[in-house]
């Protein structure tokens, strides 16, 4: 019976490092379609005054849109502020009902100059707007989105094979190397 379970772990540690490999590769498909369509975007900017795309053109006061929650010491994973602003609104509505008629209207100016404040804007818009910002340069962003759910998957299937390779380590009674 214990063969059985060591085969099992064995089989567990193989399927682990098989879907790590396949993020590795989906990793590389897109950074490198990313930085394709990154330098698509900077040839057909050429007669820019401004020149290329990169970090000479970034605008300081855009944040990122993702942010990452560590759940366990070894599980990460990532939300958008979009979604927290959204339960923020919520918490404040609810705190707003509570508090009566008699500043029914004050609540409301203060609600919506908190609400602006918080309004989270595409950080591809500080290269020009709506129309004006180039197809690929739009894809280039699509590809480097993509790429941080691939990142967070990565570690997420390390720290898994690090689990079940300690696992093993112990089963054998191998001491770290």
């Amino acid at each position: 019976m214990s063969a059985l379970n060591k085969d099992e772990k064995y089989l567990a540690l193989l399927e682990e490092l098989t879907k790590y490999d396949m993020l590795l590769e989906q990793l590389q498909k897109t950074m490198s379609e990313g930085f394709i369509n990154l330098g698509r975007a900077n040839f057909h900017n050429k007669d820019s005054l401004r020149g290329r795309y990169g970090s000479d053109y970034y605008d300081e006061s855009f944040e990122g849109l993702v942010e990452v929650r560590i759940a366990d010491k070894d599980k990460f994973t990532m939300y958008k502020k979009n979604d927290h602003i959204e339960e923020s609104k919520e918490d404040e509505e609810k705190n707003s009902e509570e508090e009566g008629l008699k500043s029914r209207k004050s609540n409301s100016k203060s609600k919506d100059k908190s609400t602006k404040n918080k309004k989270i804007k595409d950080p591809i818009n500080m290269f020009g707007a709506g129309f004006l910002i180039p197809s690929s340069l739009r894809q280039s962003q699509t590809n480097f989105k993509n790429t941080t759910t691939v990142i967070f998957d990565l570690v997420n299937c390390k720290n898994e094979l690090l689990k079940d390779m300690e696992l093993i380590k112990k089963e054998k009674g191998i001491e770290n190397v």
